[in-house]
Order: structure tokens, then C-alpha cells, then sequence
């Protein structure tokens, strides 16, 4: 009977070893103390929408190169950019500055691009507009695209394509304003 008790008690000394052993080991590798962080980074710059000649024809316009400050919006959200997932458009808007009592209803539709200078990054589309109206603003339909590795590029900017078929006799000063959405994990 002693034999069978001492037994017993090896028995039960091993398992709560290995059972120590066992969560030692979730406690060090198995617990992922990583968190995930969301952020924004504003994105803006200016852009002249070029008039028209009333025929039915497709226009393109660039706007001016925009310089990201990732490192700054990466360090406040104690993330860097390995640790970034994702980067899509949470809103895109193009608002018309000048001339003031103008509209931008004589477009039908337009298309807004993400390009770069780097020349394995394609245009990119990550948004669209139909059936314009009179307005001042256009707040486009975005599409999920991630553009981080455009970002990440250090610089973009912005292309515009429209259709139009009315007549519009001056060119339009506007500002294309966006809002990134990042996801990533903190450091």
C-alpha cells in the first residue's frame, strides 16, 4: 500500500511540473502583447480643374505633389512602418476655392487617382463621383484600395479625370482634401 501512495505522489508531483512548465511557457511565448492601433494622417493639396469646350471629352488633371509626414503620425501612435497593415482613403473631397460663386456642376462624372513617382506604382483608383449637380464640393465614393506602399513611397499625388459635355468658360481652384485610415500594430 506504501508503494502505491508513493507512486501516486511522484505521479502528482510530475504533473504539476509539467503543468508549471506548461504555463511558464504560455506565459512567455503564447501571450502576444501586441495591440493593434488605428490612426489617421491627413493628406491635402491644391489642383486647378481646367475648363471645358462643351464637346463630350475626357480631361485629366495632376495636382501637386504631396509630402506625408508618416514619422511623426507613426511616433504619436507608438507604431512604426513595418507594423502597419493597412492604409485605405476614409474620405476624399474636392472643394472648389475660386472662383467663389462658380460651380462644379458642369462635370458628369470624375474619377480620383493616387499616383507616384515611383514607376512600379500604377495610378491608382481610390475613388469616384457621378451625376455632380450644382455644387462646390464633391465628397467621392471610396473603394477599399490599401495604398500604403504609395505612401510609404514618400511622396504622391493626386490625378483627376472627368467627363464633361457642357461649356465651362474658366478653370477652377480647388483643394483635394483626404483622410487616411491606418491600421497597424503597436510597437
Amino acid at each position: 500500500m506504501l508503494g502505491i501512495i508513493t507512486f501516486i505522489r511522484l505521479k502528482l508531483n510530475d504533473m504539476i511540473r509539467y503543468t508549471g512548465l506548461i504555463l511558464l511557457g504560455f506565459a512567455l511565448f503564447g501571450c502576444n502583447d501586441e495591440r493593434a492601433v488605428n490612426f489617421s494622417i491627413d493628406l491635402a493639396t491644391d489642383v486647378t480643374v481646367i475648363a471645358t469646350l462643351g464637346i463630350e471629352a475626357e480631361q485629366e488633371v495632376l495636382s501637386e505633389t504631396v509630402i506625408p509626414k508618416l514619422e511623426d503620425a507613426y511616433n504619436t501612435n507608438n507604431t512604426k512602418s513595418g507594423l502597419v497593415n493597412d492604409m485605405t482613403f476614409s474620405s476624399i473631397q474636392l472643394v472648389m476655392s475660386d472662383p467663389e460663386d462658380a460651380s462644379l456642376s458642369y462635370i458628369d462624372d470624375i474619377e480620383i487617382y493616387i499616383t507616384s513617382p515611383d514607376a512600379d506604382l500604377e495610378d491608382q483608383l481610390i475613388g469616384s463621383a457621378q451625376n455632380i449637380g450644382i455644387t462646390q464640393s464633391i465628397s467621392f465614393s471610396r473603394n477599399s484600395t490599401d495604398v500604403q506602399e504609395y505612401i510609404k513611397s514618400g511622396t504622391v499625388g493626386f490625378k483627376l479625370v472627368y467627363t464633361s459635355d457642357e461649356f465651362a468658360q474658366v478653370n477652377r481652384e480647388a483643394r483635394i482634401t483626404t483622410r487616411l485610415a491606418a491600421d497597424a500594430l503597436e510597437r
